[in-house]
């Protein structure tokens, strides 16, 4: 397990390098640059950029990134908040992406998880064709239209009952994020609800399950330890791919309840040309997401013993 633990860990130098060597690219194909403004002149302009290293050729700039990041220099922002750390920045805002973030995939596991469940054992009957036509008609809805019917439905509210609900919050507390969390989470949760739903049918047909009846086993002792047990896999598989994409695709809920969290401002980032603060930022957005999925590959073997993480020759 440990020669595993290594190479996966090894295996986040060449996602580092390939991320950021392409955001690196696409990133310059932008028109203009940080400080392009009618303000100031060409000369004015040029000398700014040198004094950031901006004039180099662009395999140089992504080197020197490269380097600094290594040895922790995140450098400034170059426009949004001028001449300020990237560190700073991010430690202000990522917080709210990953309140937001948690709140989303803990409805994903409280509604997912259980719907799917209720759904494998009442198979064919009315409890599963709710659970699954509720699951399929907000699996078809896209989180950013979920966030805006939620907004007007808020505001409707508000204009009825007289309600103060906010809409907006430059410093929300972990109150104010719950509903855009929710929103962000019900898609996913449809998600697991029909996949706890295929996996649990599965497991519920073996022939284990059928001796675990007949030795006298409650039916609440066979669902929870051994059904549900062998059918986690999977959704433990799903739940760490959304969780990943929960903690840094959140930047259209961040956007629609104006959520002062790192995602939306990576998509302020990039209207305004802060080289550094898109690198830096899809840099950590990767990080994030390679260690979700090795807390995920790891997991595998607390839920199933049988998984060996050892790499055997054949023949």
């Amino acid at each position: 397990m440990i020669k595993y633990f290594i190479r996966r860990i090894l295996w986040i130098i060449p996602v580092f390098l390939g991320v950021t060597l392409i955001t690196s690219t696409f990133m310059h194909l932008l028109p203009g640059n940080p400080f392009t403004s009618d303000k100031l002149s060409a000369d004015a302009q040029h000398r700014i950029l040198a004094a950031y290293g901006l004039d180099k050729p662009i395999w140089e700039q992504y080197l020197i990134y490269v380097f600094n990041f290594v040895r922790g220099d995140w450098g400034v922002s170059l426009s949004l908040q001028m001449g300020r750390p990237i560190s700073t920045i991010i430690a202000e805002h990522i917080g709210f992406s990953l309140q937001v973030a948690v709140i989303a995939i803990s409805t994903v596991i409280v509604i997912g998880v259980p719907f799917g469940i209720i759904a494998a054992l009442n198979h064919n009957k009315w409890l599963d064709y709710v659970a699954t036509g509720v699951s399929l008609f907000f699996y078809s809805i896209p989180s950013f239209v979920l966030g805006i019917l939620t907004l007007i439905l808020i505001l409707w509210s508000n204009n009825t009952f007289g309600w103060t609900t906010k809409l907006t919050n430059t410093n929300p507390t972990f109150i104010d994020l719950l509903i855009p969390g929710i929103v962000l989470g019900i898609r996913p949760a449809s998600i697991v609800t029909r996949l706890t739903r295929s996996s649990m049918l599965e497991v519920l047909g073996q022939d284990y399950i059928r001796t675990a009846g007949a030795k006298g086993l409650s039916r609440g002792m066979i669902i929870t330890r051994h059904a549900l047990k062998n059918a986690l896999i999977p959704i433990v598989t799903v739940l760490g791919d959304e969780f990943g994409g929960l903690a840094v695709g959140s930047v259209t809920i961040e956007t629609v309840f104006a959520i002062p969290g790192i995602g939306a401002y990576l998509v302020s980032s990039i209207e305004a040309r802060d080289y550094a603060m898109i690198l830096i930022t899809t840099s950590l957005y990767a990080m994030i997401v390679v260690v979700i999925n090795l807390v995920v590959d790891l997991l595998y073997g607390f839920i199933d013993p049988r998984i060996k993480y050892t790499t055997r020759k054949v023949g």
